[in-house]
Order: C-alpha cells, then structure tokens, then sequence
C-alpha cells in the first residue's frame, strides 16, 4: 500500500536526521577562534597583495596612465568587497588608503621596511548587519532568544550566560539542504498523486509539521526563502510553497475521489458550492496578506524590483489558484448534472456571488463589495461555460490566462494601494519628535555648549587672513565633548563655514526655536545651540538625540501653511485641495494623499503616486505570460509523469488536427519574432541611452560647476574657496535635485581613485562612476591651476538608465502581450478560416448517401479550396446520375420482384375461390333445391377470400408509394404519451411510459412516427406468448444530440439467424402479415434523418430503437429526473 511512496518518503528522512545531527553545539571560544582565524587570514592575504613591488611602485608615481588607474580602481574595489580599511604610510606619508563604513572591526598593523600599514577587517556595516563573508567563512552564533549574536570579540567576551550555543552553519551547505527538502517533497506529492494513494498527503503534512516543530527551518539560517514573511508570525516562505503544494495535492485528490463516486447528491453539491467559494475568498485572503507583509510585494510599481521571494511567493499563488481551478471543474460539472431548470441554476451562481459578497465584508478583505460581486459572477459564469463546452482548444488557455492575470493584477494593485496608505499613515503619526527635555538635562548639552564655545574664544585668535586646520579643530572638540562632528560648524562673519559642512543653514527652515540660542528639528530631533564666539565667529553646535524613526516614505511639514520640511513637491493646486478636505485621505485620479494633523495649524502630508493605468498593465502582461508558462510547464509534467486529475482540461498531446497546429504555428512565429524585435531593441536603447546619458552628466556637472562657483573670485585661500563650495551646497541640490559633497582634496574620506585621477592625471576632466546606484560623478575645485578640492554628485536615482530601459521595455512588453493576443485571434480566425470548409466538405461527406438528394456546397473564390470543392460537387453530380441509374436497375428488378410476389400471395386466395366456385356448380347439378343454401355459404367464403386480396393489394399499394415526409418541429413527448394511452388500456398486459420532464424536441413527421410506433408497439403484443404475462415499455431519453425511443417487450424474441432479415420486405416471423411493417417503418424513419434497429435476446424479449437528431440540447442533461406512466 505504501511501497510506492517509500522512496521520497526515505529520501526526506534521510535529509532532516542528516540536518538535524549536523546542527551541532559547539563552545563560544571556538567561535571566537574560528573568527579570528578568518579574520588574521583576510589581513594577511591583502597585505601580502598590498606589499607586492608592482603595487607599490604605482603610488610612487607622479602620472598615471589610463591602464595604472584602471589597476588601482580593481584594487580599491577588491578592498571594499572585502570590509578591508586600511591606511598604507610611507615615512609617516600617507600613500594609499580604502575606505569601509562599519560599526564592528578587528585591526593589525604591518610595518615593512619604510611602509606602515594599518588595516582592518569589517565584521558588520554601517547599520550593524554581519557581513555576508562572515557569515559564510565562519562559525556564527544562531539567534538566542529572537535577536542574532553579533559576532565580535568583545562581545563574546559578554557572552557568559552558557557555554555552549547553537551554530549557524555555512549558508551554502543550508541550500543544498534545502533543495533536497523541496524536492523531496515534491516527489512524495507527484507519487502520490501519480499513484492516488492519498496516504502520501498525510505523510507530507506531518513532515511539513515535523520541519517547523523540530526547528528545521529555523537552521536554515541565510536563506531568504526560510525567513518569516510577517513579523508578528514566525511564517516563511518555504512553508508557504510547501502549503501550496500540498493544498493543491489535497484538492486534486478530492476531485479524483469524486470521479470514481457515485453521483453526488444535491446537498453534497450545495456543500462543494459553499467550499468553492470559501476557497476563492480565502485565495484572495492569502493575497491579501503576502500584501500587507513586509518582506513580499513591497512595490509593484517597480517590476523591475521584483525579489526572488516574491517570484515564489507568486508561484505559490499560482499554484493555489490551480488548485481551485480543479476542484471548481468538479463541482460545476455536478452542478449541471443537478440543475432543474436555468433559472434556478443561474439563480444559484447569484445567490453564491451574493454570499461571497457578504462573507467578505465579514472578512474585512477590504474589496469593493460591488466590484467583488461582479466579478464572483462573471468567474462563476465562465466557469460554468467553460464546462458546458465539450472541446477545450488553445483559445481557453487564453481566456483563462487573460481573467486570471486581471484578477491577480487587480487585487495586489489594490492591496498594494492599501498597503502603502496604511503605511504612511502610521509613519506620519510618528513622524515629529517633541522637544526632548529630560534627555537634554540628563546629557548636559547646554553646558557642553557652553564649554565649546569657550574653549573655541581661545582657538580663534588668528588674524582675519590667517587659515585654521578644520580636521584638528574638529578632532578636538570631538573629543573633548564626545560630539557629532558632523553638526559642528563655524561661521565667519555670518556669511559662510569655515568648519562644518553647513547642516544647520540647509535645516534652518524647520527648526522650532526653543529661545533664542535653541533650536529644534522635531523631524530628525536634532537639538541645535547658535552661541556666538567672537564678533568674527558664530558656533553652531548640535546634539542628535535617538530615534527609532526611520524615514521610509518622503512628506512635507506646514505650520500655520508654511512649508517647514519639503520632501517632495506640490503644485498650488494639489495644496489648495488638501487645504480643503478634513479627512486624513484625498485622491484624485492616480494620486492618493495621506495627512496628518498633529496639533493646530500642524500639517504632514505623504503622497503617492500609482502612475494610472500603465503599471497595471504592466503587470497584467507579466502575469500573463508567467500563467501561460506555468500552465505549460504543469502540462508538460503531467505529460512526462501524469499526476494530475482526469478532468484536467489542457493536456499536450500529439497534435492531429490541421486547425490546432496551424493556430500553433502561427502563435509561435508571431512571439518569436516579437522576441527578435524586443532584443534588437533592447541592444539599440542601451547604447542610445548610454549615450545620452554622458551628454546630460556633461552637462549637470557643468551646471553645478558653474553654480558653486560663482563667487570663487572673492577667496584668498584654498580653505576660503572650499568653504565658499560648501555654503552653495543646499541651493544646489535644490536646484538640481542631486545630493554634493565637497572634500578637501587630500582628504582621505574621499576614495584613493579619485585622489589618484585628479592629482596624478591629466588633463583635470570631470568623470563618472556608473557602477554605483545612483551613479556619481566627480570634478576638481581649482586654485591656481591646482585641484585642491573635489566636488561629489550624487545624481537621482530615476536617473538610472537600466531604470529607464526597464520601464521602455515593459511598455513595449505591454504593447507586445496585446498584439500577441490579437494576433493569437487573428491565427484561431486565419485556421478557421482555413479548416472550415474542409469541416463542410467532411460532414457533407459524411451524409453523403445514395438514393437521397445530397447537397451541394457553395464556394465563390477560385482557389486550392475551391478545387477541391468544385471536385466534390462534380462528384456528387456523377454520384447523382449513378444512384438514378442504379436506382432504375433496382426499381425495375424490384418491380419483377414484386410482380412474383404479388401473383403469389394472389395465388393464395385464389385456389379457394375456385374450388368454392367447383364446388358450387357441382352442387347446383346434383341437388338443385340446396343451391340457395350452398351459395350463401360459398359466398360468404369468397367474400372472405376477396377481403384478404384487398388487404394484399392496400398493402403491396402502401409499400409501392415510398411516403414522403413532411418533417417539422415536434415535441416526442406528446407522441410517446398518445401512443401509450392507445394501448395502455388493455387488462392482459402490463404497458408503461417513462419520459424526461423536459421537452424533447425533433424534426419528424408527426403522424408517420406515430404509425411506426403503432406498428412497433402491435408488433410487440403480438411477440409475446398466451402463456406469459405481458410488459412492455416505451422509454423516451436523450443522449447526446439525439433523441431516443425504446419499445421493449418481454416477448418470445428474434432468433441469430432472423435478425439481418428483420427490415426486408416480404418477410415475417408471424402466422400472418405481408412482412412489409417493419420495412415501411424502416424507410419513413429514414426519411426523418433517423435511425431504425434493434436488440434481441431469444426467449427473453426484444427492444427497438428510434433514434432522431434533436433540435437543440436540452439545458439540463439528468435522465435520473423521470416520471413514470402506469
């Protein structure tokens, strides 16, 4: 029973026993080990790549060539990919350095003859994150408690609760564990579905338990399928492939049960109706969900920015949704087995659509109830047509593709809307700090203010002229009051910085003031001090203080309608129509607005845009093709190794009709030459944006040269003339919308390559590094011919033109998935059009008969298809001529049959009357006196004997006239039902009726079907024996097209050797009768289109058959649903 699932059922057991003994504990200090033999490894092996002669040699140079800064930008990449920070010094010169932004490092220092080499490796970033080589290199401590171990020295030297921890282990040996995992899996669910044996379903769903509960995925540290999707859930999204996956297995496995079932009854189809509905809500309730997650479908206007998790997480979607497909076959196809009437059936679909209505605003699924309510009935109607149709051809693969992608691309466009309204809801209900006054008493930041300034009267004393070092005054106040050097600055003359990068001038705007020395930035709660220092400089000092606010969405601050923060930009017009609503939501066409009104005359306003209809459509068109590929690839699974249910309706086979392989063709040519197009495209628009986009980098950093400096003529020093950079910086980045940075050219935050390229190379040309996102650019600040400064552009990131060629080429693959669908029209229209008069040619084939008058086809154009047509009317002409001919031949042979048979059967009655008429005249010679007496009794005789010549020639005369039938539309029930109450009234038999309560309707000639019934009917009476009692039934059904009469009686039967000469004329198996009944039945039916036979067991009864077409199909197919007549 088990045996065929042993195998995957082995191979998963065999991977977690393997996963779950590899998952070891080992001690903190080994851990410390490992990492710092990883560590001293890295340092080691890029100090030796540091100290190599030829590396060296090219600091030394005073001019480097294209191919030597090529070399040193490698080098310096190698470095930061690695988290390396190093300064490299030559007799106390600094030659070389890379920089690495981290909050966790290990540092050594080399000395090698002159050189002196301070370098250190990076355990985290910026942000705290362990590095990604770190985690892969060495042995890192799994999470305690819900919060990862970071993995330095010195906090391990904290580490004293245990002695022992759980390790992660490489994230690669974690991907093989779990590909095995999933495909494991995978094979227990095609197994079993395979072989249905649906033990395998119960089997997955406790390993899928067993890997949650034994903390299986929680070992699979690094992999981003295994992180939880939610935050207050612990859900991943293997567990949700695997829950797919299995829901799938489950409701396939459903519908295979059913179908070796009995029919289900009406409440277990109301039930399935109620189960099919609760799953396409709960369907939507999943969408809903992995919407509002914050770790899939983040922005769907961005297609481009799709993540790995999201692709899968759309699988499983998919997958579900295949699912409820299957189970959705089923029950409509019960449903229609059930059905009464259309409009109860109709009128269930709307009471269902109404139901699912309601259910989910219960749900709170957050959809427009009455698009939700449309939408349920248009997917049950479909549903419901596409089960009524018999040929399921490529067409329906479409149309399902293209509901399925605007039912999907409708709900995560909606959820996402909604999702990202709620977002910046919550994020502008925090979004202001208040004045932190109990911090501010406990850190001392007036006094350390105060203390700053003092110590700064005793700095500045230099002549106007003279310059200050701003790395000593900086390094000094850093460390003497524990500051950011970052908000330190020093005006001169109130006019521009001579320390500082000039923060608190860019915010000034937004500050509240506190008093008139105090200033607050409630959006990044920074707390600023203005102290003056002299009558030449101004300190301006400030203190940030923590916040767990990040800055997620951009916004724009008003107070009392003045703009305080600007985040991004309104027109007067969007302002006048947030000015005039009072809710906390606005949006008009494809824009919504959030506000948030913190306290009077307050105002923060989020706003986001969904681009109309585009982004929709786009991502409808990936939708599209990601259903039609999936599709396939179910098909071609199922066709390698079948596990899919007998009712899946979109199989690949092998392709014998013309029609199907001509649409396929031309489909194939069509995307294949939309694939060409697209690639040509793609490689002309690159290299034309590349293009353009070098002439607009030009042309920014000329215009942003230009307008920093302007007033670069006034600066006695290099100092001045940075500092006079700077203080344009704010307007700049207005202007331009970029973000500038200005560095003292030997400053080592800036990277060594820039360095190099504006001091040893020439000519000072500006440059852009492309490889960054968003892309920089870099040009040199000269004084006296010198560069002695360097001015950074952070260009935006719209800017991007891999941003740009991806948006083109979805508008182009939108365009592309509507032509290909009107062309896939097109080509069903085109084969059509091709194959159908070859299907009027085979069906006129197919009714092609002799002795019957056989159509002709009509075909106006002069081509291949009209050849043939014109062939097969010529054929049927020369057919026509030889059935007149052959016909004559058999009529008159059949004439001189009939002549023998009509002397015979004459002669029958004749020999009678002659010896009657001898007899008489002999009777008159010997006893005259009797003759009266005799004569009477003799002609009583011949009367007889005449009576029977008569019934012979009415007979032979009826047979002769071959009746022509007048066929209209008739209802068979009303024959049936006359038939029967003719014949019901005898005692001596048992003569019933059965017969749909729907109408049956045909065309037939009413009174000819009524005497073949007549006939069929007599003929049974008189076939049963005196010794049995009598039961004979008509029975009305439909099948198919065609409409069935059965006269069944339970009488002495037809014998082998009888059978093929039922329908000959002359021939019967009664004492009496001219054989010509049947015949004539025979023929009449004939000329009804019909069909006349039978089935006979000798002994036991015989049952004739009346098959006429029907006019239409009846709507409701139930032949259960009967009434019976006594």
């Amino acid at each position: 029973m088990f045996r065929k699932l042993l195998i995957p059922l082995f191979l998963f057991v065999l991977i977690f026993i393997i996963d779950f003994v590899s998952y070891s504990s080992r001690s903190l200090v080994n851990s410390e080990q490992q990492i710092s033999s990883y560590v001293e490894d890295v340092l080691e092996a890029h100090r030796n790549l540091l100290f190599q002669a030829e590396i060296l040699s090219l600091f030394a140079e005073d001019s480097l060539t294209n191919n030597e800064l090529g070399r040193i930008k490698r080098l310096e990449e190698q470095f930061q990919s690695a988290g390396i920070q190093l300064r490299l010094y030559q007799n106390s010169t600094l030659v070389f350095w890379s920089n690495f932004e981290a909050q966790d490092t290990v540092c050594y220092s080399y000395v090698s003859n002159e050189y002196t080499l301070d370098i250190c490796k990076a355990l985290t970033d910026a942000e705290g994150n362990i590095l990604l080589d770190v985690k892969r290199k060495s042995i890192l401590a799994k999470k305690r408690g819900s919060h990862y171990i970071e993995l330095n020295k010195l906090l391990l030297d904290r580490l004293t609760e245990a002695d022992s921890i759980n390790f992660d282990r490489h994230s690669s040996t974690n991907l093989i564990f779990l590909i095995f995992y999933l495909l494991s899996f995978f094979l227990l669910i095609l197994s079993t579905l395979h072989h249905q044996n649906y033990w395998g379903i119960l089997f997955a769903s406790v390993l899928r338990v067993l890997l949650r509960w034994s903390g299986g995925i929680d070992r699979l540290t690094g992999i981003e399928l295994a992180e939880s999707l939610f935050l207050k859930v612990n859900y991943s999204g293997l567990e949700l492939i695997m829950d797919s996956v299995l829901i799938l297995s489950a409701l396939a496995a459903i519908l295979q049960t059913k179908n070796i079932s009995k029919k289900a009854s009406a409440f277990q189809v109301y039930l399935d109706g109620g189960f099919f509905l609760l799953l396409t809500l709960s369907h939507i309730r999943i969408i809903q969900l992995l919407t509002f997650s914050d770790k899939v479908f983040n922005d769907f206007n961005d297609l481009a920015a799709l993540t790995k998790l999201d692709t899968l997480s759309l699988i499983s979607i998919l997958v579900i949704q295949i699912g409820i497909f299957i189970f959705g076959l089923r029950f409509f196809k019960s449903l229609q087995e059930q059905s009464v009437n259309k409009y109860w059936h109709y009128g269930f679909l709307g009471i269902m659509s109404l139901l699912g209505t309601l259910i989910a605003l219960i749900l709170r699924l957050d959809i427009n109830p009455f698009i939700l309510f449309f939408f349920l009935a248009a997917y049950f109607l479909l549903f419901d047509l596409f089960v009524d149709v018999k040929s399921k051809n490529i067409t329906w693969i479409i149309w399902w593709a293209i509901f399925f992608s605007v039912y999907l691309a409708a709900l995560l466009f909606n959820f996402d809307i909604k999702s990202q309204i709620q977002s910046r809801e919550q994020f502008l209900e925090s979004a202001l700090h208040v004045y932190p006054i109990d911090e501010i008493k406990e850190s001392n930041t007036v006094q350390r203010a105060e203390r700053a300034v003092e110590e700064l009267r005793k700095l500045l004393i230099l002549p106007n002229e003279a310059t200050y070092d701003q790395e000593d005054i900086l390094g000094y106040l850093v460390n003497k009051f524990d500051v950011d050097p970052r908000l330190i600055e020093v005006e001169k003359f109130n006019q521009f910085n001579i320390i500082g990068q000039n923060s608190f001038r860019r915010t000034i705007d937004l500050l509240s003031a506190i008093n008139d020395s105090t200033f607050h930035n409630p959006v990044q709660n920074i707390v600023w001090y203005r102290k003056r220092i002299n009558s030449d400089y101004t300190l301006n000092l400030g203190f940030k203080f923590p916040s767990s606010k990040t800055r997620p969405h951009p916004f724009n601050y008003y107070v009392g309608g003045e703009i305080l923060y600007q985040g991004m930009a309104l027109t007067q017009e969007e302002l006048r129509s947030i000015n005039e609503t009072e809710e906390g939501r606005l949006t008009k066409r494809s824009t919504s607005y959030v506000l948030h009104r913190p306290g009077p005359d307050q105002l923060l306003v989020s706003k986001i845009s969904f681009g109309g209809l585009i982004k929709p459509i786009a991502l409808f068109s990936f939708l599209f093709c990601f259903i039609i590929l999936l599709a396939a690839l179910f098909s071609i699974v199922h066709r390698i190794y079948a596990f899919l249910p007998e009712d899946w309706p979109f199989r690949i086979s092998g392709i014998e009709s013309l029609n199907a392989k001509i649409q396929i063709s031309l489909i194939l040519v069509i995307l294949l030459s939309f694939i060409i197009i697209a690639s040509i495209t793609n490689s002309f628009l690159k290299n034309y944006l590349t293009q353009e986009k070098d002439a607009f980098y030009q042309n920014k950093i000329s215009s942003i040269a230009n307008a920093l400096g302007l007033n670069s003529d006034q600066a006695n020093d290099q100092n001045e003339l940075l500092a006079i950079h700077s203080n344009y910086e704010n307007d700049v980045e207005q202007i331009h919308n970029v973000e500038l940075n200005v560095f003292d050219i030997d400053d080592p935050k800036l990277d060594y390559f820039t360095y190099s390229y504006f001091n040893h190379h020439a000519p000072l040309k500006p440059f852009t590094d492309r490889s960054t996102n968003p892309a920089e650019s870099f040009f040199a600040i000269e004084f006296q011919n010198r560069p002695v400064g360097v001015v950074q552009i952070k260009h935006s990131r719209s800017l991007n033109e891999k941003s740009y060629v991806f948006d083109f080429l979805g508008s182009i693959f939108n365009v592309y998935v509507f032509l290909f669908l009107i062309a896939s029209v097109i080509a069903i229209f085109i084969a059509r059009s091709i194959t159908r008069p070859l299907s009027i040619l085979n069906e006129k084939l197919l009714e092609l008969k002799l002795g019957k008058r056989n159509e002709l086809i009509d075909w106006d154009r002069d081509d291949e298809i009209g050849n043939l047509i014109n062939n097969y009317n010529n054929m049927v002409n020369q057919l026509e001529e030889s059935a007149n001919i052959l016909a004559k031949t058999e009529r008159d042979s059949a004439w001189r049959e009939m002549a023998k048979q009509v002397a015979h059967e004459i002669k029958n009655p004749l020999t009678p009357m002659k010896l009657s008429i001898q007899y008489l005249e002999k009777a008159i010679k010997q006893s005259p006196e009797k003759a009266q007496e005799i004569a009477k009794r003799i002609s009583s005789t011949l009367l007889e004997q005449i009576e029977n010549l008569t019934e012979i020639a009415n007979a032979f005369s009826n047979f002769a006239e071959l009746p022509q039938s007048s066929n209209v539309k008739i209802e068979v029930n009303e024959v049936v039902e006359l038939v029967h109450n003719l014949f019901r009234k005898r005692e001596d038999m048992d003569i019933t009726l059965s017969e749909p309560i729907d109408p049956i309707y045909v065309y037939a000639d009413k009174n000819q079907l009524i005497r073949i019934l007549n006939n069929l009917v007599k003929n049974a009476t008189e076939a049963i024996p005196i010794d049995r009692k009598g039961k004979i039934e008509l029975k009305l059904e439909q099948k198919l097209d065609k409409a069935i009469i059965k006269v069944s009686d339970n009488g002495v039967g037809i014998s082998e050797d009888m059978k093929d000469k039922i329908f000959q004329p002359k021939f019967t198996t009664k004492d009496s009768g001219s054989g010509l009944g049947l015949a004539i039945c025979a023929n009449m039916i004939d000329s009804m289109n019909g069909r006349l036979y039978f089935e006979s067991t000798e002994g036991k009864g015989t049952d004739f058959f009346i098959e006429l077409d029907i006019i239409r199909k009846s709507f409701y197919e139930d032949q259960n649903k009967r009434i019976t007549l006594d």
